[in-house]
């Protein structure tokens, strides 16, 4: 049974206010693990200014291997056969200390994670995510913060 939105949503319907769903590494209960969850969620929300934040730590983690350019190939037609590229408004950008389909959400220093700095090269390289801007959510820890980890990102750019 859907519910009318209430007033705040109607309200966000007349301004610039736009929710984002993010995508999660599946751990525990959590839903939105995989894309067409994702797409169930947006169908559900449709009345709505409601689009997709990717996290390039929990799309790794709930098991698109993001890490490998054919991994990426298929990754990009999963999110073109589900919600689409015209959906995502936001990538957090962070990689992961947890493995391939772990289901766990830890996010690592650009490039020293299971996702790897070549993967970051490709995503940045790549025309699909060209207009999405990137936020770091990284950690920050006494040998790094967000300045090394945005100088890792602007180099893997530039290459």
């Amino acid at each position: 049974m859907r519910r009318a939105p209430s007033s705040a949503c109607q309200a966000g319907q007349n301004n610039a206010l736009t929710i984002l769903i993010e995508n999660t590494a599946g751990q525990g209960s959590s839903i939105g693990r995989d894309f067409e969850q994702i797409t169930q969620l947006l169908a559900a929300l449709d009345e709505l200014p409601v689009d997709v934040c990717l996290d390039t730590a929990h799309t790794f983690a709930s098991g698109y291997d993001i890490s490998t350019e054919p991994g990426l190939e298929s990754t990009i037609r999963a999110i073109d056969r589900s919600f689409g590229f015209d959906r995502i408004k936001l990538i957090h950008c962070n990689d992961s200390k947890s493995p391939l389909n772990s289901r766990v959400d830890r996010h690592q220093h650009i490039g020293l994670g299971h996702v790897g700095a070549d993967a970051f090269r490709r995503l940045t390289h790549n025309l699909k995510f060209s207009r999405v801007p990137f936020i770091l959510e990284t950690p920050v820890d006494k040998e790094r913060g967000y300045e090394w980890n945005l100088g890792q990102i602007r180099a893997l750019s530039n290459k």
